[in-house]
């Protein structure tokens, strides 16, 4: 029998503060409706989810799901050792070392050398036969040196 109705919000709160991550009220939402539809009582009537591995108690449930978090960079210590990282529309913390922070910088640099590449192949976006603003733009911040070139070379 799943605990649709059950309440975890409290609970994931409380272990979030013990394992020093502060989770958002969406993350708290995601996880509690998670644990929602995972929970069960067993036969000693003990609260449990099964994440795959077969039942554990729902602390452990719930610390396994806030483990999966990005971690926050402490607050009362500097950002050293932290990397900011962006994925889509969340923003969070991870440590330097981390798969996903080396991934993400081979990313970016892949598609830094890719647009810079790109770039080389335009026509002259400031040529009244081929105006594009939107290059403009992305010329001026990636290479102030060949906008000025392009813009010298129509007048301007």
């Amino acid at each position: 029998m799943a605990l649709e109705s059950t309440t975890f919000a409290g609970a994931i709160h409380e272990i979030g503060s013990t394992l020093g991550r502060e989770p958002t009220p969406e993350q708290i939402s995601r996880i509690e409706l998670v644990l929602q539809s995972l929970a069960t009582i067993a036969d000693d009537g003990q609260v449990v989810a099964d994440l795959g591995a077969g039942p554990v108690p729902i602390a452990a449930a719930i610390t396994t799901e806030i483990e999966r978090l990005p971690a926050k960079a402490p607050k009362s210590q500097s950002n050293a050792g932290y990397v900011k990282v962006q994925l889509g529309s969340s923003t969070g913390y991870r440590k330097a070392g981390d798969l996903v922070v080396m991934l993400s910088a081979a990313l970016k640099a892949s598609d830094d050398a890719a647009l810079d590449r790109a770039i080389a192949g335009w026509p002259n976006p400031w040529h009244r036969n081929s105006i594009n603003r939107t290059q403009q733009v992305v010329i001026e911040k990636r290479n102030p040196a060949l906008a000025k070139q392009y813009k010298e070379t129509v007048g301007k």
